[in-house]
């Protein structure tokens, strides 16, 4: 019985190997036409660092100028609870134009708005975001999908006014909830 198994094992293995092997009479199934001298290095003269000289901060010069005094009170509540007062960083707002206001401390926490101008409330989208970094406990978030509501009550080139309430922002540690109070003249 054994010898009958090594017999059959033997035959196929000499049937698969009849067939893969490319000699059962079908002509030569050899590809014609492929490319010759392929290249074997790599190109010389490519760009090797990271550019320098990329912008760095908020627009300035905008029509209506900028603004350089101001506060952010932060309150997050949800999986942390940490309570934030941050002075304006940089800012500059120009009606129909656009908005950017970033807040920070000594700590390197910061709280940001940018986009397109608005005036009354929006909802963070494409073109009104909000932003957030917290050093201790580490919360990084940001919120360009609705989960923000941002009021303002007043808007103009030389002073800003207003509140954000956000809802269920996902840190990477959890789900935040935050509402803030700022203000930026200049």
């Amino acid at each position: 019985m054994r010898s009958i198994r090594s017999l059959a094992l033997a035959g196929g293995v000499a049937v698969l190997m009849a067939a893969c092997g490319g000699g059962g009479g079908g002509g030569d199934t050899t590809p014609t036409g492929l490319p010759s001298g392929l290249p074997t290095g790599i190109p010389s003269g490519l760009p090797t660092g990271v550019p320098s000289g990329l912008p760095t901060g908020l627009p300035t010069g905008l029509p209506g100028g900028g603004l350089n005094t101001g506060t952010a009170h932060l309150e997050f509540s949800g999986g942390s609870s940490v309570t934030l007062d941050l002075t304006l960083k940089s800012g500059a707002y120009a009606p129909g134009v656009a908005i950017g206001l970033a807040y920070q401390d000594e700590s390197k926490n910061t709280f940001a708005i940018a986009g397109t101008a608005f005036t009354g409330t929006v909802k963070t989208s494409s073109t009104v975001t909000l932003s957030f970094v917290v050093v201790n406990p580490v919360l990084i978030g940001s919120s360009t999908a609705g989960e923000c509501s941002i009021a303002l009550s007043d808007a103009s080139a030389s002073h800003v006014k207003g509140t954000a309430d956000c809802e269920n922002i996902q840190t990477g540690t959890g789900a935040e909830n935050l509402h803030a109070e700022f203000e930026a003249s200049g």
